[in-house]
């Protein structure tokens, strides 16, 4: 029986997405969890995975074409299977869909045209160049300056082929050779560029990225939904760095543990204690998750992005250190997969390598709480009557009152205390 592929919701508040570019063509078969699609979001290009096997007997959203959550975008059968007419002719509702998406409209290979839909899409505001992310992730690999491609995306956004067959203008002819010209007597040494300033000399107005704009509904939506306390505690941070140097010492690259593993880790014990730090709100009902899955606050460029690590509970330490590794690897290239962008159940934040002694972050919605983490610093501390110097860090827990009272959460941060003062709790 024919199954309708609906545009998945990639993100707590995601209301439509783009298809980018289709991995699979009509008459192809499909293995359930293989990937068929690009879909762009607000914040990223997120490689779409078949939940249903078969053969792709219909692409219902061409490539370009910006789709609501929920609306068929393809449509997955077995093979010989007759589909009904209208799951051929209903099914395909895109916000903007090509102008004339044929039932037999066939991909296009690249480097694809423009796309019919590139008239109904919003022109980019000016000053902004359109692109998205995973063209801007190849022209970075590329070492392409995205301003200067021509994009033929809808809206005139850069897309992937765009950059890939971009190719720079020629130098000029260099002038001939001065040779019979007397050098110049009284030419003043060449002036080194003068550094631009930060600050625009009149007022400046940046439309906001699309990416800025999620990010701003969503911390408003999380502010304006949950009423956020925090509570800070102080650790000592002295035998967790031994620990870490110890074990790294004999790991090899790629597999050596951060200090935010640690942390991950240590919150992954302590939610083992306090479940409803790994929860959410559902209507009048409170979901205590069985997995797990810590998100990971990541600087993009352009913005942050959370991306999880699930099953956390299942890992062991070094375990936990190649699947964040990893994850951060492929958020940085637009590679995460959809689950990634949506599956967190508890977020850590983490600023000590920019030298922050702490802050209090904004909970992820739909969690109950977020770890804040600011840097290790050396610090005078009273040890069995005497000063010595403590490697000390502060955490800050932001909880929604809802879900965890505030000696709940203390508590929390005990556990979190006692695993991280003796860190070899973290390797059981």
């Amino acid at each position: 029986m024919a199954t309708t592929i609906r545009m998945p919701q990639m993100g707590f508040d995601m209301q439509e997405g783009t298809v980018v570019k289709w991995r699979k063509k009509e008459g192809d078969q499909v293995a359930r969890g293989e990937v068929i699609a690009e879909i762009e979001t607000d914040k990223a290009v997120v490689e779409m995975e078949a939940y249903a096997g078969g053969v792709l007997k219909k692409i219902v959203a061409p490539e370009g074409s910006k789709v609501p959550v929920e609306s068929p975008i393809a449509i997955i059968g077995e093979d010989g299977e007759e589909l009904p007419v209208d799951a051929t002719t209903n099914a395909a509702t895109p916000a903007t869909p090509s102008a004339k998406a044929a039932p037999t409209a066939k991909v296009k290979p690249e480097p694809q045209p423009a796309p019919a839909a590139a008239q109904e899409a919003p022109a980019a505001p000016a000053g902004e160049v359109k692109v998205s992310p995973l063209a801007r992730r190849i022209a970075k690999e590329m070492g392409v300056d995205v301003s200067k491609v021509k994009g033929t995306g809808p809206g005139g956004r850069v897309t992937e082929a765009d950059v890939r067959g971009y190719k720079e203008p020629a130098p000029a002819a260099a002038p001939a050779p001065a040779a019979a010209k007397a050098p110049s007597p009284a030419a003043p040494a060449t002036k080194a560029a003068a550094p631009k300033p930060a600050l625009p000399t009149e007022e400046k107005r940046v439309p906001l990225s699309r990416m800025r704009q999620a990010i701003a509904a969503r911390t408003v939506a999380s502010m304006r939904e949950a009423p956020h306390y925090y509570v800070t505690s102080e650790l000592d941070m002295g035998k967790a760095l031994d620990l870490r140097k110890e074990l790294n010492s004999s790991l090899p690259e790629g597999t050596r543990v951060s200090v935010n593993d640690m942390i991950i880790r240590a919150c992954v014990l302590a939610i083992q204690k306090f479940p409803n730090f790994n929860s959410s709100i559902q209507g009048n009902e409170l979901v205590i998750h069985p997995n797990v899955n810590v998100g990971i606050a990541i600087d993009m460029e352009g913005g942050l992005i959370i991306a999880a690590v699930s099953q956390c509970q299942s890992k062991d330490l070094v375990g936990l250190a190649k699947a964040t590794k990893d994850l951060i690897t492929r958020a940085q290239g637009g590679k995460l997969k959809a689950e990634e962008y949506t599956s967190s159940t508890f977020t850590v934040s983490n600023m000590g390598m920019l030298d922050v002694d702490s802050f209090t972050a904004v909970i992820n919605p739909p969690n109950s709480a977020v770890m804040a983490v600011g840097a290790v610093k050396d610090k005078p501390v009273v040890k069995n009557g005497e000063i010595g110097v403590g490697k000390m860090m502060k955490v800050t827990v932001s909880s929604d009152h809802r879900v965890i009272d505030g000696a709940e959460a203390a508590r929390f941060l005990q556990e979190v205390k006692r695993l991280l003062e003796h860190p070899v709790l973290l390797l059981i």
